[in-house]
């Protein structure tokens, strides 16, 4: 076909002139799609080594989610192994120095350590670059490209260090990844060069490039890819009307093409005939018998038969099996979709097929969906067909992709508790504590002893009637009685002793026995004219008196504290004594101010606006176990006390806590509190501002040493 003699003719051309070129550089790419590229990985100090990876790392919230090229680059796990532990990524040896170096680097994680390049000059290790801490900010943040020139130095070989994050507790968020490393060495290789129309061809590095010095694919073009036109054309200067000589203008071009006269480029406004059309614009000086260029199809390819398999036109439409593509995507024949995993706002409107439903299926930037919309419902069972006979056995399916990455796991089970340290030095004994507050009244104390018998008193009045004697011995029977009945199938009952009862036969201790409730309107209770009260005794019998229990009438009321008035007879009457009760708050605080004391006469006393002691600013640390002691003489203790803790540059502040070890930070342990003095205790396994990086703990970074600062009030 044109394009592959033109491509042959190229390739001639190159190897010709290879001896008569002049020397470029050679270039090194290493994006670890297969292996490390002779490079070598040295643990250094660190438990792992710089490992090939597709896709995120193991550990949330830190390194990239893929490649910067292909789909492999090269990271530093940080879980377990920190602090500050060292890996090298180390080059091997050029025999020419090195002149340039650029990378891709991708650092995203709260406990982000540091990643260096070192260059060795013969005798010693030089840094050449560094950079500390979080560079990105979530795991699709874009790749950073680093490129150091290094033409002034003598370097034959560089190291890549990286060294994880230092501080206190798990700092498993700071996993670094590089990628796509471009070495060039002053290395001379062969190199082609030709000229024709403006236009220059490029061989280097088993790359050609057309129209470019420094190809980074195996063909790249910078420019049009044109034809000449048959016959000649002249153009006056200043004139939009072209002629030709044995031209085709009418099959050859069309409205709207690009035409090259000379060194300037038209379009085709206007097509008269074969030998005449007019530009879009004047051609500036003119042209006389030249050769005119218009733009070509880009590609083209043919079976051995001469039939185009591919095609690539002039505006960009892609044929297969189309010889003229009439869309952007012409496609004579049938089409596979293969299956895909990812969908995402950069994959939006690709399609796939479905393996699993067997059908197509597109993306919409979050989610896979049915290309003809949602799946309607479930039909009826049909009737059973008739058993086919047994297809032949397929060949086997290539095998699938690998799936998605799962989801992280559930957090692990908390470890069991560690062994408990060796008992630290006694301290010192500490200052005398408050006292403390008055403690609840004690329980009442037992009972004295029984005091001596008195004298015997005066004869009382006479008591009560006593209670009825024993029933004696049953008499002889008498002569029948009147009685109207005996018993009753109903519930009443009537005995010989003249006793009814109702709902049981009667006891012979009582003239009315009742098995319920019974209700009377008026009850009489002879003898007893001036009772008073009714009142049940142990046994559920009804008296008349006062209750054993019972305190009797109130006989007076006494004012007690606070009041005045009383008596023991009539209306009784307590007033407050005005003089003695607390008066009515009379007094007041500025705007902004709060009432600290409200006193008996009912003026309040103000708080004021400042601390009554502020020890400023000084320096603190949690290296070891120590009391620091500060002298306040207010000499009482205090109502109020603030503690704050900051770093030394004092670029932010924290309140103490004092609470719980698990709080914002460690610092201080404890705190004591006397009339002159507070006295503050550091435990020396403690931070002395303990951050986690994460959205409830937004301190930037644990710290063992800094700036505090106390306030009291009294």
């Amino acid at each position: 076909t044109p394009l592959s003699i033109a491509a042959l003719s190229i390739l001639f051309l190159l190897l010709a002139l290879a001896f008569l070129s002049p020397a470029h550089a050679a270039e090194h790419v290493i994006n670890f799609e297969s292996n490390l590229s002779g490079w070598s990985a040295v643990k250094g100090t660190s438990y792992f080594n710089w490992a090939r990876h597709a896709g995120g790392t193991h550990s949330g919230h830190t390194g990239p989610n893929e490649a910067e090229e292909g789909n492999y680059y090269l990271y530093l796990e940080a879980s377990r192994n920190t602090p500050s532990r060292i890996a090298y990524l180390q080059s091997p040896d050029f025999p020419e120095t090195i002149k340039r170096v650029s990378f891709h680097y991708h650092m995203y994680g709260a406990h982000m350590g540091t990643l260096a390049l070192e260059g060795f000059d013969g005798s010693r290790w030089l840094e050449l670059w560094r950079v500390s801490g979080q560079q990105q900010g979530s795991h699709h943040a874009p790749w950073t490209r680093k490129e150091l020139d290094l033409s002034a130095r003598t370097i034959r070989k560089v190291r890549f260090k990286g060294t994880t994050g230092n501080g206190p507790g798990k700092l498993y968020r700071g996993d670094m990844a590089i990628d796509f490393i471009t070495l060039t060495t002053s290395k001379e290789v062969s190199a082609g060069h030709w000229s024709k129309s403006g236009s220059d061809i490029y061989f280097a590095n088993g790359n050609v490039g057309i129209g470019m010095k420094d190809p980074k694919a195996d063909l790249a073009v910078l420019g049009n890819l044109s034809k000449a036109l048959t016959g000649r054309v002249s153009v006056g200067g200043g004139s939009r009307h072209v002629t030709g000589t044995r031209t085709g203008f009418t099959k050859e071009v069309a409205v709207g093409d690009s035409l090259l006269i000379g060194d300037k480029v038209f379009l085709v406004a206007e097509i008269l005939s074969d030998t005449i059309l007019n530009l879009n614009a004047p051609h500036p000086s003119g042209a006389l018998n030249a050769t005119a260029y218009t733009d070509t199809d880009l590609l083209s390819v043919r079976t051995g038969a001469e039939v185009t398999a591919l095609a690539i036109d002039k505006s960009g439409n892609v044929g297969i099996g189309a010889k003229a593509p009439t869309t952007r995507l012409d496609v004579r024949g049938g089409i596979r979709v293969g299956t895909e995993t990812r969908c995402d706002a950069a994959r939006e409107g690709t399609i796939r097929y479905n393996n699993s439903s067997d059908e197509p299926e597109f993306c919409n930037g979050s989610a896979w969906t049915r290309v003809e919309g949602p799946a309607g419902a479930q039909g009826k069972q049909g009737d059973p067909g008739l058993q086919g006979p047994k297809g032949e056995k397929g060949e086997k399916g290539e095998k699938g992709d690998i799936g998605p990455h799962g989801p992280k796991g559930d957090k692990g089970d908390r470890g069991p508790t560690g062994p408990t340290g060796p008992k630290g030095d006694k301290g010192n004994k500490g200052d005398a504590g408050v006292p403390g507050p008055k403690g609840e009244k004690g329980d009442l104390g037992p009972r004295g002893l029984k005091g001596d018998k008195g004298d015997t008193g005066m004869a009382g009045p006479q008591g009560p009637k006593g209670d009825k004697g024993d029933t004696g011995p049953r008499g002889l029977q008498g002569p029948r009685g009147d009685s109207s009945w005996a018993n009753n199938a109903d519930g009443i009952y009537y005995n010989s002793a003249h006793g009814v009862g109702i709902g049981r036969p009667p006891s012979s201790s009582y003239k009315l026995d009742v098995a319920g409730t019974m209700r009377a309107n008026d009850l009489k209770l002879d003898n007893k004219t001036a009772c008073g009260k009714l009142y049940t005794d142990a046994s559920g019998n009804v008296r008349c008196g006062t209750d054993a229990d019972s305190g009797g009438d109130i006989t007076g009321v006494t004012a007690g504290t606070g009041l005045s008035g009383g008596g023991s007879s009539g209306a009784v009457t307590l007033k407050v004594d005005t003089a003695t009760i607390q008066k009515r708050v009379s007094g007041n605080c500025a705007v902004g101010k709060s009432i600290r004391e409200i006193k008996a006469d009912g003026t309040v006393v103000c708080e004021n606006e400042g601390p009554d002691y502020d020890s400023g600013w000084f320096s603190e640390h949690s290296n070891t176990s120590h009391t620091t002691t500060l002298n306040h003489n207010l000499g009482v203790f205090p109502t109020r006390i603030q503690i704050q803790v900051a770093p030394s540059d004092l670029s932010y502040m924290m309140p103490a806590s004092m609470n719980s070890v698990h709080d914002a930070h460690h610092a201080p342990e404890s705190t004591m509190l006397t009339k002159t003095q507070i006295k503050l205790g550091f435990y020396g396994g403690d931070s002395f501002i303990f951050c986690q990086g994460s959205p409830h703990n937004p301190c930037p970074t644990s710290l063992k040493s800094g700036k505090m600062r106390v306030l009291l009030w009294k």
